[in-house]
């Protein structure tokens, strides 16, 4: 018996053995570790700030095949694909150094997650209001700051930005951005920084009560830009209401087409201190366009420059006297000049005196051309004219019977001022523009002698806006006495020379110049008396083309004193060269020791901003010093300034180059 049951015993221990070692028909399958199938990184397609935002922890979650899921951030290995970007610490902590993009990936085995992370900086800060004006003691404007970003994204850092005043005595601002006005007048730059960049814009204080009432009535308005073909123009006859509403007609010569007749409407307001804006309704030329503009304290003009993103429009608005009009309003002797393009699209300039009758008739005319390098003299010009009774007219002038007449429109500014544009249509015809003053003539002439220095400044082509040269010229009994040039990337010396003047006002002059850097020249000038402190100026030597005005400079030779300047000034500075287009339009205060203080509208290439004019004479040649020739540093800007008197300056921009002034209020 016992056995038997030892028998069962072993035989069950048997079987047991045999189930658990697979054996049989259906093998049982044991538990075994779920598998990893995915990493998922977050935050997922983050955006961090350079400079601003802290180092951020970044996680990673396990997804297995059994459907669990497990922080995995401490038990991966972490990697950027971009370390210039972004770094991430062995824990997940990612740490943006510069702009740019990044992958952030993390790593178990042959298992990988990843991420993309975008880094931004900030590029720049924009103030608005930009360029705003407050009353003395009495203002007071919360400003805002937005950052842009690499990124094209933009931000409201108003409250993050630390803020500062260049003249708290005008304007001075608080920790939130707010400005007020300080206790005196004056002109003052406000910063906002952040993230080691710098916005600015400027803020004027003033005492003075423009308003819209202060632009009323008729005006000529002269606009220039560039385009493929070279300068281009719009000039019109507009009417201001005195309550911010502008209606008259227009006529425009540019690469599209020669228009004529196009009538005008538009809208303009005035801050107190005189600046404010000017808009053109879209008419068959522009579409809409909006301008910053600064009117003189007479009234009598108005600096602008266009200030909405489209092609660099740049000019004036000039208070139209003497109306009505008639032909009889154009009688006399006039002195002329055009400049623009041949039907080549060459540079051409010219310069030219014209007897009207007072009926319509253009009697007599002579003229100097400048075409591509080929001179052209004119000794029998004809012509006609119209006047209407509101100052615009028309005038044909048949140029020695070699081409049919040359057409323009013109504006009349004065009886005895005009602004021209040519309005043929004709391709084979020049497209170019200008102005026309009476000669006022001395009893007996002119003479054969002139005295004084003038200073002077030239275009390209003959338009505004396109700087070509400036500089003095000192004309004695016998000769060219001396004088400096300056042009782009080079001054000049005159070390003599010689000229002649006839009794009509038609002269040439002769230079022998001395380049600093390097050689010795000669420049070669016709010009074209207005009055003896006037004249019109065309370049005719070595394929140059330029034309402009000079003026005298009186008391030579103790001229040009840094005292002179003292006071307001409306000022203007332009380049119209394509790729370099800068305008800068303002208002400008000399202290009568060399400083300047002030606030300008800049279009900078279609960068649109408000800048304070703080500078100062800061130099001087002792061999230019008694010519009245100065340099200076103005808005941050360099310049060659020569000082005519105490009512106007000539100012030569280095870079870009161009050219403007000072006219004092």
């Amino acid at each position: 018996m016992k056995a038997h049951y030892l028998e069962i015993l072993l035989l069950a221990v048997a079987v047991v053995t045999f189930v658990r070692c697979g054996g049989g028909d259906k093998p049982t399958t044991s538990p075994t570790d779920p598998t990893l199938n995915s990493i998922v990184v977050t935050p997922a397609n983050n955006k961090m700030t350079v400079g601003r935002s802290s180092p951020q922890q970044y996680t990673a979650s396990g997804s297995y095949s059994n459907g669990s899921a497990k922080d995995l951030t401490a038990a991966v290995t972490w990697s950027s694909s971009n370390s210039y970007v972004a770094t991430v610490s062995a824990a997940g902590v990612v740490t943006v150094t510069s702009a740019g993009t990044a992958t952030i990936s993390a790593k178990s085995g042959s298992v990988t997650g990843s991420t993309n992370l975008t880094a931004r900086a900030l590029t720049s800060i924009a103030i608005t209001p930009s360029g705003a004006t407050l009353a003395v003691s009495n203002g007071s404007l919360q400003l805002t700051a937005t950052g842009a970003f690499s990124d094209n994204t933009s931000d409201d850092v108003t409250a993050v930005a630390s803020w500062s005043s260049s003249n708290p005595s005008a304007a001075n601002v608080d920790s939130s951005g707010k400005i007020n006005s300080g206790i005196s007048a004056g002109y003052s730059r406000i910063d906002a920084t952040y993230l080691s960049v710098t916005g600015s814009t400027a803020v004027s204080v003033t005492d003075q009560h423009f308003s819209d009432a202060s632009l009323n009535g008729p005006y000529v308005l002269t606009l220039i830009g560039s385009d493929d073909r070279g300068p281009n123009w719009f000039n019109a006859l507009i009417t201001a209401d005195g309550n911010g509403q502008l209606s008259g007609k227009a006529d425009a010569n540019n690469a599209a087409a020669v228009s004529t007749d196009v009538t005008v409407s538009g809208t303009y307001h005035l801050e107190l201190d005189g600046r404010g804006t000017l808009e053109l309704t879209p008419n068959s030329v522009f579409t809409h366009r909006t301008f910053r503009i600064v009117l003189s304290a007479d009234g009598q003009r108005a600096e602008l420059v266009s200030f909405d993103g489209g092609s660099m429009l740049t000019g004036a608005l000039e208070k139209q006297t003497g109306g009505p009009f008639s032909p009889a309003s154009v009688n006399g002797r006039y002195v002329f000049e055009l400049g623009g393009i041949d039907e080549f699209s060459s540079p051409l300039a010219g310069i030219g005196l014209f007897q009207a009758d007072g009926a319509g008739h253009i009697v007599s005319a002579l003229a100097d051309f400048n075409d591509n390098g080929t001179i052209v003299p004119f000794g029998s010009l004809t012509g006609s004219y119209t006047v209407s009774a509101d100052g615009r007219g028309t005038l044909a002038l048949d140029v020695d019977g070699v081409v049919a007449a040359l057409n323009f429109f013109i504006y009349l500014v004065s009886p005895g001022e005009a602004r021209i544009i040519e309005i043929d249509t004709d391709p084979s015809r020049p497209a170019t523009a200008g102005q026309a003053e009476v000669q006022i003539v001395p009893t007996g002439g002119f003479g054969s002698t002139l005295f004084d220095a003038y200073v002077f400044e030239l275009n390209e082509s003959g338009a505004e806006g396109r700087f070509g040269l400036a500089g003095e010229v000192v004309f004695g009994p016998s000769g060219i006495l001396g004088g400096w040039h300056d042009t782009t990337g080079a001054q000049e010396e005159v070390t003599q020379g010689s000229y002649t003047i006839a009794a009509n006002g038609r002269g040439t002059v002769d230079e022998t110049t001395f380049i600093r850097c390097c050689a010795s020249g000669n420049r070669s000038f016709v010009f074209y008396a207005v009055s003896t402190s006037r004249m019109y100026l065309l370049e005719i030597d070595n394929g140059i083309v330029r034309n402009g005005i000079a003026e005298l400079q009186p008391g030579w030779p103790d001229v040009g004193r840094i005292s002179a300047l003292s006071g307001t000034y409306l000022t203007t500075t332009a380049s119209l060269t394509q790729g370099s287009e800068f305008v800068q339009i303002g208002r400008l205060k000399a202290d009568g020791t060399g400083g300047f203080t002030g606030i300008a509208a800049v279009n900078d290439a279609g960068a649109l901003s408000s800048a304070a004019l703080d500078g100062a004479i800061d130099s001087n040649d002792p061999s230019t010093s008694n010519v009245g020739r100065w340099t200076a540093t103005i808005g941050g800007d360099r310049y060659v300034v020569y000082i005519l008197s105490a009512d106007k300056a000539v100012l030569v921009k280095t870079v870009p180059a161009g050219g403007g002034y000072l006219v004092q209020e």
